[in-house]
């Protein structure tokens, strides 16, 4: 696999940029039409914003195909997963995640949704102390 990225942070703005990409060494044989092969790629971008400090979205968007040389057999799946997560302080951290899929197969293309509301609580106790000499 050959993979590389970006990232790139505006301070001022409170906001992070990123790009990932990637190329699976080596055709892949895909379902549909005899001796049919592709070279996979996935990409990804980030956005992530702070409005206020205790708010925060983040927008991630993936993609992969596996550029098929027939468009029968084309496969392609687009992931786009916004975001957003607010610090309670110490009640911990709620986010709602809704993910939205779109996939073609075959050249038929197929809609998925799902949507996830999470609380996140970081137990920070101190660790123990070992006695000395061990």
């Amino acid at each position: 696999m050959v993979n590389g990225g970006a990232q790139y942070t505006i301070t001022g703005l409170r906001m992070t940029l990123a790009f990932d990409g990637g190329i699976l060494a080596g055709p892949q044989r895909l379902a549909g039409p005899a001796d049919t092969r592709a070279m996979p790629v996935l990409a990804g971008f980030m956005l992530r914003w702070t409005f206020l400090p205790p708010l925060t979205t983040i927008i991630q968007i993936r993609y992969g195909d596996n550029l098929a040389s027939s468009q029968a057999a084309r496969e392609s799946k687009l992931t786009l997963t916004p975001r957003l997560l607010y610090r309670a302080g110490r009640a911990g951290t709620f986010c709602l995640t809704p993910v939205i899929t779109v996939r073609r197969r075959a050249g038929i293309q197929h809609l998925g949704y799902n949507l996830g509301l999470y609380w996140q609580y970081n137990f920070s106790g101190s660790s123990p102390v070992l006695p000395e000499g061990l």
